[in-house]
C-alpha cells in the first residue's frame, strides 16, 4: 500500500468544553485535530502509550 493512500479513521469524541458528542477524523500519526461545531473550541488529542494529551483552545471561559 502506498503511503499517500492511507485510510482515514473516524472516531467519536465528546467536546471537553460544551460536552457535545460528535465524530472527527484521526490522522495517520494517531492525532485528532478538530473544531467543535457547537462552541467552536479547537481540540487536539494524541495518545502516547498509556498517556493521552488533550489541548483545548476556546474563546469561551471554561
Amino acid at each position: 500500500m502506498d503511503s499517500n493512500t492511507q485510510k482515514e479513521e473516524l472516531v467519536s469524541y465528546v467536546c471537553p468544553v460544551c460536552h457535545k458528542k460528535t465524530t472527527a477524523t484521526k490522522r495517520p500519526d494517531g492525532a485528532i485535530l478538530t473544531i467543535c461545531h457547537r462552541c467552536k473550541a479547537k481540540i487536539f488529542c494524541k495518545s502516547k502509550g498509556k498517556e493521552v494529551l488533550i489541548k483545548v483552545t476556546s474563546s469561551q471561559a471554561i
